[in-house]
């Protein structure tokens, strides 16, 4: 899964590829690690789906307003967290639901 916070981390000039890597393959590991992503209706999440507001949310410099739409989400290592890559926000699932 892609972590925008630790891209910089990773040393691509020293890192070692597994066989399965360069295959393109992924291990059973990988399967069991999927997280369940619910909105706050209970609907299960896909990644590059839109949700909607459900109420307004005031923080610092953001102003969501109720109904207001964000496409293209995708998900983070936690089940309550998603990403918004255009508007470059991370949003709680239950302040959320699928549009």
């Amino acid at each position: 899964m892609w972590k925008p916070w630790e891209e910089d981390k990773v040393d691509w000039d020293n890192y070692e590829w597994s066989e399965d890597e360069e295959n393109g393959n992924t291990t059973q590991d990988d399967e069991e690690e999927q997280i369940v992503v619910k909105d706050s209706n209970g609907n299960v999440l896909q990644e590059w789906d839109s949700v909607i507001a459900i109420k307004d949310i005031k923080w610092k410099w953001v102003n969501i307003k109720r109904w207001d739409k964000f496409n293209n989400i995708s998900f983070t290592d936690d089940e309550g967290l998603i990403y918004v890559p255009k508007q470059k926000l991370y949003l709680k699932t239950e302040f959320f639901k699928k549009a």
